[in-house]
């Protein structure tokens, strides 16, 4: 009795893993059977036990037992036992060979996928929009999946025209399958071919050719994502089954804008890029006023843009990314998309972190394998002080974009605010790896090793290597002045400086190099200009705290200490601590700087010894190679702090 249960039971099992992944059963449905299977054991054993099958029909074994001999019901007794025990055994056993073939033991999610970049028929630009667009969107839909995890598109992106083989990409991306395929354009035709591949067997899993006309083109990406999830036995819930068949617009002219936006947004990352994909959204929003997704990205492009100082940092670019994300939230303000766009207003342009935390747990909800939203919440976990959740949160995103350009940046600067030097090495060297061309890796690294070891040679020996590897060179300008005002190498430290404030004009530490060379003349030219410039930028906008520290620091240079306290003072007020626990830091330590400057040390050291007690980017090697703290070094107070151990 036992044997058959047992062999019935792992039938059972069997015909549930083939079946009910494609009845878009959940997974606990399956769960609940082998249970129920295991529940039901013992309880046909004891029913064995107790009745027998005879010539005269189902008796209990009682009734044969009365002329039995004490010898053979022994022997029963015995039997049933070992019946008992074979049939545990032969339970475990299929129970391990079941979750043996749904578990991969390598520890990668068997429900895990890459998607290769889409290759295009030809090289005429707008087929590579249109593959690039396809490819862009299929990962979206995947991503809406909550049972799936898929990496994002700038790890795969890496593997664009590559020679590599499918086990080995699968291997660095930690995934189980891939899907991989290729498009062609023709007027109002397209052709889309796609397969899905288990990394580990090399096995079709599925394939399709769509021929279909273009309008189609939505339906496609939805029957794409369905046919994965059925694939890969993942659970689709009502929900993700009516966003994933979601139609953004019809107006094919304005999914074309829509494509091309995102081509430059992904593609071009510098300010004339970004302006391009502004371009392209906006223009889609033209075409097709009621294109949600187009708004969304319009005013996300826009809030990029008014982020960085040096770029369009207007009231004018800033009503352009509330006009967007207006008209996105009046046409469906509860789509993920809109309240990710929702969060990138609120944290980049109103600096509303709180607000912005909101709209991106919820957006998570909706896409919960999206890196974007999932970085984004993990930075602004770690400006709120929340470090368990900003740790758990940045290893989540890297997981889902492990080769990313900025995804090793994350985990990094996390471990360098945090003071673990080891770990936020090991991430850059990562991020090296994978993307050899970046100069923000570089420069992080350079960064690392000074302020966690204060070893200069090593951060030298880095940035030559970075000269050849990296195609615009000009752009390790920060990271070479950092390394030379720290080796006290103060001409090429300048050479660096001017460098650099070509791209960033509010740049102070030309004039301040000039100061520690003995330059009075030179420096003051330099922090009048400053003075002009931020006094400047303050009357267009006042509650700027970046711009009310630096102005406190010029002030403090020329000697205006009064004036320099009171704005390195207004910039801690604006952005405390409290308030954002990344930036919050920086403004702290450039008040110290200021009483360094006017002479009241004892206040400078009482915000180094918080400043150390807190995640930030001050440390012990930043008090001993920095010339700006020369004039503390024979206090007590600040030898103990720099002081080993």
């Amino acid at each position: 009795m036992a044997g058959v249960y047992a062999v019935v039971a792992w039938v059972i099992i069997q015909i549930g893993e083939a079946t009910f992944g494609a009845l878009n059963l959940p997974p606990w449905a399956l769960t609940f059977i082998i249970i129920l299977l295991f529940t039901g054991f013992p309880i046909a054993i004891i029913f064995s036990w107790i009745f027998d099958r005879t010539p005269e029909g189902t008796i209990q074994i009682d009734e044969q037992d009365q002329n039995m001999k004490p010898m053979e019901k022994k022997k029963r007794t015995w039997l049933a036992l070992g019946g008992i025990a074979a049939g545990i055994i032969l339970g475990i056993l299929f129970a391990w060979v079941y979750s043996s073939n749904t578990v991969d033991k390598s520890g990668i999610n068997d429900k895990s996928i890459a998607v290769l970049p889409f290759t295009a028929f030809s090289t005429e630009e707008e087929d590579l929009f249109f593959a690039d667009g396809i490819h862009d969107d299929i990962l979206t839909q995947l991503a809406k999946i909550t049972d799936i995890k898929v990496i994002s598109r700038t790890s795969v992106m890496e593997y664009k025209n590559t020679t590599k083989k499918i086990k080995e990409i699968a291997k660095e991306l930690n995934v189980k399958h891939i899907l991989e395929g290729s498009v062609r354009r023709s007027g109002n035709k397209i052709r889309i071919i796609s397969q899905l591949i288990n990394a580990d067997t090399d096995e079709h899993l599925w394939g399709e050719t769509y021929d279909r006309d273009y309008a189609d083109i939505f339906a496609i990406q939805s029957d794409v994502a369905k046919k994965i999830a059925t694939a890969l036995k993942a659970t689709l819930t009502p929900e993700e089954i009516v966003y994933i068949e979601e139609k953004p617009t019809e107006n094919m002219e304005a999914y074309d804008y829509f494509l091309k936006g995102k081509y430059f947004w992904n593609t071009k990352t510098d300010h004339a890029g970004i302006q391009k994909a502004a371009d392209m959204f906006d223009k889609a929003t033209e075409l097709d006023p009621y294109f949600t997704l187009a708004y969304v990205w319009a005013s996300i492009t826009h809030s990029r843009l008014f982020s960085v100082l040096e770029w369009d940092h207007t009231q004018a670019r800033k009503e352009l990314a509330k006009r967007a994300l207006d008209k996105a939230l009046a046409l469906d303000p509860d789509h993920p998309k809109v309240r990710y766009a929702k969060g990138i207003y609120q944290d980049w342009c109103l600096k509303d972190i709180t607000s912005a935390l909101r709209e991106y747990e919820i957006a998570l909800k909706g896409e919960p394998n999206n890196q974007d939203i999932t970085a984004s919440l993990g930075v602004i976990y770690f400006k709120m002080g929340n470090w368990k959740k900003a740790e758990e949160t940045i290893l989540k995103a890297y997981e889902l974009n492990p080769v990313g350009l900025t995804s090793a940046a994350y985990v990094g600067i996390y471990y360098l605010l945090q003071r673990q030097f080891d770990k936020a090495d090991y991430y850059f060297s990562l991020g090296i790896r994978s993307n050899p061309e970046q100069e923000q890796y570089y420069y992080l690294k350079t960064h690392n090793y000074l302020l966690g070891y204060g070893d200069i040679k090593k951060a030298r020996s880095l940035l030559k290597e970075a000269e050849i590897n990296v195609p615009y060179p000009e752009r390790l300008a920060y990271a070479q002045f950092l390394t030379e005002i720290c080796a006290r190498n103060f001409s090429k430290a300048l050479g660096f400086a001017k460098e650099y404030k070509k791209e960033k004009p509010g740049f102070i530490f030309v004039g301040s190099t000039y100061f520690y060379m003995g330059e009075e003349k030179l420096a003051k030219e330099e922090f009048e200009s400053l003075r002009v410039y931020y006094e400047n930028k303050i009357n267009e906008e006042p509650e700027n705290a970046q711009y009310h520290s630096n102005l406190g620091q010029v002030y403090a240079y020329l000697g205006l200490k009064e004036k320099a306290i009171n704005e390195g003072k207004r910039g801690t007020d604006l952005l405390p601590i409290a308030k954002d626990h990344a930036d919050g830091p920086l403004y702290l330590e450039n008040l110290s700087i200021i009483y360094i400057l006017t002479g009241e040390y004892e206040l400078a050291l009482e915000n180094i010894e918080y400043l150390l007690s807190h995640p930030g980017g001050l440390t012990k090697w930043t008090l001993r190679l920095y010339p700006v703290f020369d004039p503390l070094r024979d206090d007590p107070r600040f030898q103990k702090l720099i002081a080993d151990g």
